[in-house]
């Protein structure tokens, strides 16, 4: 009888059709996939406020590149009234994760998955407090009748007091509201690493956010026709209103108060020779599609928990093992922060 022939595959076919293989294959030689170590985490790099642009809304800027992929992140500011219904002592930020592998359409169930996790991590973090987003002082904006085509004159009264007194307040307060649009450039990667990627690039971005100062133009008069109820004759009115309006003066800019809301690390446990192994940093479509059981901490560098999540897949998770997570998580925090 002829024996069949052998089959041979590359590490990148392997990886696809037998991950679970190609994966104990590189634990028997002390390496992974990546060729990293088992408690080794993929090499970090960081910048901030490059892509600050006041024109555009954007108060603030982060870019986090890992090995193949890069995550760039702004922060943009809108205006809202505040009504009284807001309760809680810190705000949210409203995330929005576009994950760019070539494709285009609506946004895809990973990318509404990691936008609503940040949503509710960065707000349970308490990374930005509701007092810090309120707009204190609002300034105006006085057209020189004498030159209608000079630019207008923009007053504060709190910046002098000596000059300028307040006679009465705005009726209506009103308070910043941040977006973060998060942008993943990448081609291999687990859901896990990009999570951790996002939030630390959102909390970077966020440190170096500078709120603008807020102005209100002077009333402009707009003519409206309307109609009278009774005999449905229609007429001219003229009403006048304020705009609200960011002052672009980079002088003028306020730092954002941004508290501690740690550093995200994933981990991953898997049966190597009937003992639990711990990976740190899952990568690739091996780790992605073979490991089943992780950890997320979150923590920061004096070794204080913000989050803590486990999932139990194809095999328990020892308490060595999260203790082990703890640990690397800490010292993790430790790294990035000196970043």
């Amino acid at each position: 009888m002829s024996s069949l022939p052998q089959i041979e595959f590359t590490p990148e076919v392997l990886a696809r059709i037998a991950p679970d293989v190609f994966l104990q294959r590189h634990l028997d030689l002390g390496y992974r996939p990546n060729l990293r170590k088992f408690d080794e985490f993929a090499p970090l790099a960081v910048t901030t406020g490059d892509l600050t642009d006041l024109a555009h809304r954007v108060v603030g800027s982060s870019s986090v590149k890992s090995g193949s992929t890069t995550v760039i992140t702004t922060i943009s500011v809108s205006l809202c009234e505040v009504d009284g219904t807001e309760t809680g002592e810190f705000a949210p930020v409203y995330p929005v994760v576009e994950v760019l592998r070539g494709r285009s359409g609506a946004p895809t169930d990973e990318e509404m998955v990691l936008s609503q996790a940040l949503y509710e991590h960065l707000y349970h973090a308490h990374v930005v407090s509701r007092s810090s987003l309120l707009v204190e002082h609002l300034g105006l904006a006085v057209n020189d009748a004498a030159d209608p085509e000079k630019p207008p004159q923009i007053y504060y009264p709190d910046l002098n007091p000596d000059e300028y007194q307040l006679l009465s307040q705005h009726p209506k307060r009103y308070t910043y509201v941040l977006h973060a649009y998060v942008k993943v450039f990448s081609k291999q990667t687990t859901t896990s690493s990009v999570y951790d990627l996002c939030y630390l690039s959102i909390l970077r971005a966020l440190q170096s956010t500078k709120l603008p100062r807020v102005y209100v133009s002077e009333a402009a008069s707009v003519t409206r026709v309307v109609r009278h109820r009774m005999t449905t004759k229609r007429g001219v009115v003229s009403s006048a209103a304020g705009v609200l309006n960011l002052d672009t003066n980079q002088e003028l800019l306020v730092p954002l108060p941004v508290q501690d809301g740690g550093v995200s690390a994933n981990f991953g446990v898997v049966i190597h020779k009937e003992e639990p192994v711990l990976l740190c940093d899952l990568c690739g479509e091996a780790e992605e599609a073979s490991v089943t059981s992780r950890i997320s901490v979150t923590s920061n560098p004096e070794g204080r928990l913000k989050r803590v999540s486990i999932i139990a897949g194809d095999c328990a998770i020892p308490l060595p093992k999260l203790k082990q997570a703890i640990e690397l998580a800490t010292t993790r925090a430790k790294v990035v922060s000196q970043l």
